[in-house]
């Protein structure tokens, strides 16, 4: 099937040469498996306007993540399920990665 549950933190193995990992889809995610202190990002991609569409997309990357601190890494972009999520100046906006719709501090 499409998922596959593994123990949190290893790599994935669906399918067999490898998959994206998605520990969150908000930072309350991140303390619900134990990982207080952390927000939730995606790694390795930005999302951007799609000409024509009325939603933001993603290509790439390698998964979104429980990274500890109260800000994503440089050059990660911080997860969110509603504006509550986001820091002050941002905005929790829609976006779709991959199969996936989450939504995004921008």
């Amino acid at each position: 099937g499409i998922d596959d549950c593994v123990t949190w933190g290893q790599g994935c193995d669906n399918p067999a040469d490898g998959g994206l990992p998605v520990q969150c889809e908000q930072t309350s995610d991140c303390t619900a498996n134990g990982h207080s202190g952390s927000v939730c990002c995606i790694k390795g991609t930005t999302p951007a306007a799609v000409p024509g569409c009325g939603y933001d997309k993603a290509k790439g990357g390698t998964g979104v993540f429980c990274e500890q601190g109260t800000a994503c890494a440089s050059g990660d972009i911080q997860i969110c399920s509603s504006q509550a999520d986001c820091p002050s100046g941002t905005t929790c906006t829609p976006f779709k990665w991959k199969i996936i719709q989450l939504g995004y501090c921008k």
